[in-house]
């Protein structure tokens, strides 16, 4: 469980209020699964009178350590965005995208060349496809690649520059696939298990991501059918998708199924999808 799971949980919660579930207030207590020594438990638990509900949380990452190189791709690019705010067109977000595991390359002495090469670059830029992106040239190093998005309704106008990571997304299926399938296998044993340690009759699963492209609700149910398939247990009540603004901006988008009964496989969420 995230140390700062609490916030994504009660946003999780919030949601599921708006579709008609009672509005589920977080024990106060320490969580069962610092409570229980024994036996596996689940993360949280909340009730709205003498109604509750069972909650474990996870993270899903499209490879192993995406947020680790998120937290680093922040620390390291942060003056970048400082420096061209101002020459950013209006009604505009701009993707800076890098390679996996290149965060750690990236030094003071890059952040000059790169500005120069935005700030020349970004008023070049089309509104579509192909136009919408250039990649950097070789003395910008490491690689990088900028996508100019036409801001819509929904879409957060900051931060302008979103850093992101890049990556091959026909693996990113095989490898979100797999991590579904290690949360499944740990998590649904624990949430059949607190209907009778806890005595709640709902359960509910939260999934965290980063990542935009996982925010995908027909990619992502695909994965979560293959994953719960394979366990001889019921599907959660109900699960949330939520997907925070960039590291260190913790606004929430959320993102949850309507009530179903548990021996169906869950659907994630139905909402239009900007890629």
């Amino acid at each position: 469980m995230a140390t700062d799971d609490r916030e994504t949980i009660e946003a999780a919660l919030a949601a599921l209020a708006e579709l008609g579930a009672p509005r589920y207030a977080i024990d106060d207590d320490d969580p069962p699964d610092k409570r229980e020594r024994t036996r596996p438990a689940v993360d949280r638990l909340a009730h709205a009178g003498s109604s509750g509900i069972a909650i474990e949380h996870t993270l899903i990452e499209p490879y192993e350590g995406y947020v680790a190189d998120q937290r680093l791709a922040h620390e390291r690019l942060g003056p970048i965005r400082d420096a061209v705010r101002d020459d950013l067109p209006a009604g505009f977000v701009f993707d800076l995208t890098i390679e996996p595991g290149s965060a750690k390359a990236f030094r003071h002495a890059h952040v000059e060349p790169i500005v120069r090469w935005l700030r020349e670059v970004i008023p070049t830029l089309g509104d579509s496809a192909p136009d919408h992106f250039r990649d950097s040239p070789p003395s910008v190093d490491p690689s990088l690649r900028v996508y100019r998005w036409k801001l819509e309704d929904g879409m957060a106008a900051e931060p302008a520059i979103r850093y992101l990571i890049g990556y091959d997304a026909a693996a990113m299926n095989q490898q979100a696939l797999a991590r579904c399938q290690r949360a499944m296998a740990d998590k649904l044993p624990k949430l059949e298990a607190a209907r009778d340690a806890h005595g709640v009759a709902r359960t509910l699963l939260v999934l965290e991501t980063f990542d935009f492209q996982m925010t995908n609700p027909w990619s992502l149910t695909d994965q979560l059918r293959g994953a719960i398939a394979g366990q001889q247990l019921d599907a959660p009540d109900d699960i949330a998708l939520v997907t925070p603004r960039p590291i260190r901006e913790p606004r929430r988008r959320v993102r949850v199924p309507r009530r179903r009964r548990v021996a169906r496989a869950p659907r994630v969420a139905t909402s239009p999808h900007r890629g």
